[in-house]
């Protein structure tokens, strides 16, 4: 999260008037230099004069399509490496087993490539739950 949103959130909720400037244009910049102090100076100006807005609440419906727009992105993102992945995979896997995943779509692939996986043996259970249950067994 950014941190000038956050601190925005806390302001607001503190009872403070949050106030949201841009940043000037870039020619004004080159202009007057590139400094915190000119930047403030801009800022206060904007504030006390002109092109300034209350900032955004951030935790209304817009925050949360923002945020559901980032987590969709990402899935897209973590969808498209594992394909990748799989292609480079299959480029250098055993000839029999490309060929009989060609035919078949991304999501297909991957269910195919996951029931043909070996399958570890079956652990035993642990020692406390485990029970003698032969005739002659004792109990403890």
């Amino acid at each position: 999260m950014d941190v000038g949103k956050a601190l925005a959130r806390y302001l607001r909720t503190e009872g403070v008037k949050v106030t949201e400037v841009s940043s000037p244009d870039k020619a004004t910049r080159r202009r007057r230099g590139k400094t915190d102090a000119v930047d403030a100076e801009a800022a206060a100006r904007a504030v006390l004069g002109g092109p300034a807005t209350i900032a955004k609440a951030g935790d209304g419906p817009v925050e949360k399509a923002r945020m559901f727009k980032l987590a969709k992105a990402s899935a897209i993102k973590s969808r498209t490496q594992d394909i990748n992945q799989l292609k480079s995979i299959l480029v250098s896997t055993d000839p029999e087993l490309r060929e009989s995943l060609a035919g078949l779509g991304y999501k297909n692939r991957g269910a195919a490539s996951r029931s043909r996986r070996p399958r570890p043996p079956p652990r035993p259970p642990p020692p406390s739950t485990r029970c003698d249950c032969s005739p002659g067994a004792s109990r403890t």
